[in-house]
């Protein structure tokens, strides 16, 4: 009796495709190992500090590199090997956790904690910049909907599996798992064969590198296409910031959830996240990339209102997991947008500018209206990130005659 092998059960993306089968794997491995690390270093540090106050100062912290390094990470993801710079920013990372378990003061924390971001702020676009270069370009929203929902599925497990494991043997021992499955990812990474050659400088000057970082905002401003998607992601950041900020006060306060109310809203944000995972691949069969993100991000405004109002606990948390849903449709298509629509070799600095939206909504998110949080509340605050969401998306809804005109130049080249 012939046994079939483990890949041939899976998705034909992954079967048939064994790079990406193996970068989809190494994801999967890195991502649980993240969900490990970032739960075990608020602990760790609450832990060591005793301090509320220190661990919203890690946050800020590790908001600085996106911010600020990202742009600059952009360039040289699209001057070395993608590839190279995945496991160079894997061995890093790997090291980074393996030392944190000997930082005892507060700014070794601080310093351990910006490292491993600025690993990471090269990380993601890296990823996503990579994934053209594994498969047809027909394919990228399966593959992105592939990695998506391999993510989110571990991720609701993983958060679990950390908890426990900070519990009965410490944050030490969920540091030590993240280093590994930073290592486990690399020796899955080296095997991929088949990435694009990049293309690399004759100059190494300081000159030249700032016509580079120069070159990926002047594009993505320039061209139509991109210029709305980065325009919409921008403009909406400050939504975003609100949502993540004020639906924890809205579910555990408000509505009365507590922490439990709060665990169950995010397992069905999970979910929410699967079932975009899964519908993407179909619904990019029927619908172009310009529709699929009409539908998701004027889906993600509108959520806000019912998620906002609902009024009841259990009808709150059923409305966060079906804001989910066109949420991180709209993500998956802003990854596949990019990715057929930027030339390769800028590709990581379109990316990497993209990696600024969240910090920068935080910061003007805090600027604008910490204040009111407490004279407000959730539910003004979140109707108020409806109405900016969904006027953005209204915008972009005008602007379809040029995302569809982008469609049918990048099915030309």
């Amino acid at each position: 009796m012939r046994f079939r092998p483990v890949h041939a059960y899976l998705p034909s993306l992954l079967s048939e495709n064994p790079a990406f089968r193996r970068f989809w794997l190494a994801l999967l491995v890195s991502s649980t190992g993240d969900r490990f690390g970032s739960i075990a270093m608020s602990l760790y540090v609450l832990k060591v500090t005793g301090s509320g106050s220190a661990l919203a100062g890690m946050l800020a912290v590790q908001s600085l590199p996106s911010l600020f390094i990202a742009p600059l990470a952009g360039v040289w993801i699209d001057r070395l090997s993608r590839r190279r710079v995945l496991l160079l920013g894997n061995f890093a990372s790997a090291l980074i956790y393996g030392l944190l378990p000997f930082a005892q003061e507060l700014w070794q924390l601080y310093a351990l904690a910006l490292l491993a971001r600025c690993a990471a702020t090269f990380l993601l676009p890296a990823q996503r910049a990579l994934v053209p270069d594994l498969v047809e370009a027909r394919q990228v929203v399966q593959a992105n909907a592939t990695i998506s929902a391999g993510q989110q599925t571990l991720l609701l497990v993983s958060a679990s599996l950390a908890g426990l494991l900070v519990g009965f043997a410490g944050a030490s021992a969920a540091f030590a798992v993240n280093a590994f499955t930073y290592l486990a990812a690399n020796g899955l990474l080296l095997g991929i064969r088949g990435e694009l050659p990049r293309t690399t400088a004759n100059s190494r000057s300081v000159g030249q590198f700032l016509r580079e970082l120069q070159d990926g905002f002047s594009f993505g401003l320039r061209h139509p296409g991109l210029r709305i998607v980065l325009i919409a992601t921008f403009c909406t950041a400050i939504a975003g910031a609100m949502l993540g900020t004020m639906e924890v006060i809205l579910i555990s306060e408000t509505l009365g959830g507590g922490d439990s109310g709060y665990g169950y809203m995010l397992s069905l944000v999970g979910l929410g996240a699967i079932v975009a995972s899964l519908a993407a691949p179909r619904m990019d069969r029927r619908f172009s990339l310009p529709s699929l993100y009409i539908i998701g991000i004027v889906g993600s405004g509108l959520g806000f209102f019912v998620y906002a109002n609902a009024g009841l606990l259990w009808l709150a948390i059923l409305a966060a997991g079906l804001h989910a849903v066109p949420w991180f449709l709209r993500q998956i298509v802003i990854d596949s947008i990019v990715q057929q629509w930027a030339p390769p070799d800028l590709r990581g600095r379109i990316f990497a500018i993209l990696q600024m939206d969240r910090p920068l909504g935080l910061l003007l998110f805090t600027g604008l209206f910490a204040a009111y949080i407490d004279q407000w509340g959730p539910v003004v605050l979140l109707n108020l990130a409806g109405v900016i969401y969904t006027a953005v998306a209204l915008w972009v809804l005008s602007q379809i005659g040029t995302l569809r005109r982008m469609r049918a130049w990048s099915a030309r080249r």
